[in-house]
C-alpha cells in the first residue's frame, strides 16, 4: 500500500510538472503571422504623427487618372529568407503649415521608406532609409503622354529585381525643395543590410537597353520634363550603377578627357613613325 502511494504520487508530480511546462514551452513556438496588415495596423510600427505616402500614378493627364495613386506598401522577399517583408513609404511630421490661417500641404516634412521583417512572433523594424525630401515624385511635365510618365512614375516607389540577381530591389524617387530637385535611389539587400547600388539627381525610367536580361538606368528628361538630346544612362558592373551617356541611337559618347588621351595617343604614334622614317632615310646605303 505504501509502495503504491508512493507510485501515485510520482505519477502525480510528473503530470503536474509537465502541465507547467506546456505553457512554457509554447512560448519558443511561432506565432501565426498575419496574412495582411490594414493601414491602421501599419501606422503602429510608424514613428508618431506619421503618416502613410500619397504616391501619384500620373501628374499630368486627365483628372481621372492624375487623382489615382500608387500602393503606398508592398509585400516582398527583399533579403532573401523566403519570407516577405513589408516595404513601406510614410511621412513624418510636420504635415502641415498655417499661412493666412489656411493649412497648406507642408514641403519641410520628410519622406521615408521603412522595411518591415517578421522575426516569428512580430514585425520588427530591419532598415529604414532616413528622411529625405517631402514627397514620392519629381518634376514632370504636361507634354509628356500619360504612357511615357508612367516609364517614370513606376519608379516612385517599387520593388523590382532590376540587376537580375535574382533578388528585388527597394526603388523610390523623391522630390525636394526647388533647390535640392529629386533623387531617384534602389537599394539591395546584401547579407546585413540595405546597401545603396543607385543614386541619380534626376526621376528615371529602366530599360533593358542592350537585352542582357538586366535593367539600365536612364535619364530621358530634365528637371522640368524637357527632353534631353541625349540620354544618359547608367548600367550595372556588378557592384553598382556607374554613369555612360550614350546617343539616342545607342552609340557611347566618349568623353572629353577620352578623347584627349586618344588623341595624344594617335600624335605620338605618328611622330613615331616619321622618326623612324627619317632615320631610315639618313642610313648609308651599303
Amino acid at each position: 500500500m505504501r509502495a503504491l502511494s508512493i507510485t501515485t504520487l510520482l505519477v502525480m508530480r510528473i503530470a503536474t510538472v509537465s502541465i507547467g511546462l506546456a505553457p512554457t514551452s509554447a512560448l519558443y513556438q511561432k506565432s501565426p503571422r498575419p496574412a495582411r496588415l490594414s493601414e491602421t495596423d501599419l501606422l503602429t510600427y510608424l514613428p508618431h504623427d506619421a503618416k502613410l505616402a500619397d504616391i501619384p500614378f500620373v501628374q499630368f493627364g486627365p483628372t481621372e487618372e492624375t487623382q489615382r495613386t500608387r500602393p503606398n506598401f508592398l509585400y516582398a522577399d527583399v533579403d532573401a529568407d523566403r519570407e516577405q517583408e513589408i516595404i513601406v513609404a510614410y511621412y513624418t511630421p510636420p504635415h502641415d503649415y498655417i499661412i493666412s490661417g489656411q493649412a497648406q500641404e507642408e514641403f519641410f516634412r520628410r519622406a521615408h521608406v521603412k522595411v518591415l521583417h517578421w522575426d516569428g512572433q512580430k514585425y520588427v523594424e530591419q532598415w529604414d532609409s532616413g528622411g529625405w525630401g517631402s514627397d514620392f515624385r519629381a518634376g514632370m511635365g504636361p507634354q509628356l503622354d500619360i504612357k511615357e510618365q508612367q516609364l517614370y512614375t513606376d519608379n516612385y516607389f517599387r520593388v523590382t529585381d532590376m540587376n537580375n540577381d535574382g533578388v528585388p530591389e527597394i526603388l523610390f524617387t523623391r522630390a525636394s525643395f526647388s533647390a535640392e530637385g529629386s533623387q531617384f535611389q534602389a537599394f539591395s539587400w546584401n547579407g546585413r543590410t540595405y546597401k545603396p547600388i543607385a543614386l541619380v539627381q534626376n526621376k528615371v525610367k529602366l530599360e533593358d537597353r542592350d537585352k542582357d536580361a538586366t535593367k539600365e538606368i536612364v535619364e530621358g528628361y530634365d528637371y522640368k520634363g524637357r527632353k534631353l538630346q541625349s540620354p544618359t544612362v547608367y548600367k550595372w558592373n556588378g557592384k553598382t550603377y556607374r554613369m555612360a551617356k550614350e546617343h539616342p541611337q545607342g552609340r557611347i559618347e566618349l568623353s572629353a578627357r577620352t578623347l584627349l588621351f586618344l588623341a595624344m595617343l594617335a600624335t605620338i604614334s605618328i611622330i613615331g613613325l616619321i622618326l623612324l622614317y627619317r632615320k631610315k632615310a639618313c642610313v648609308p646605303r651599303a
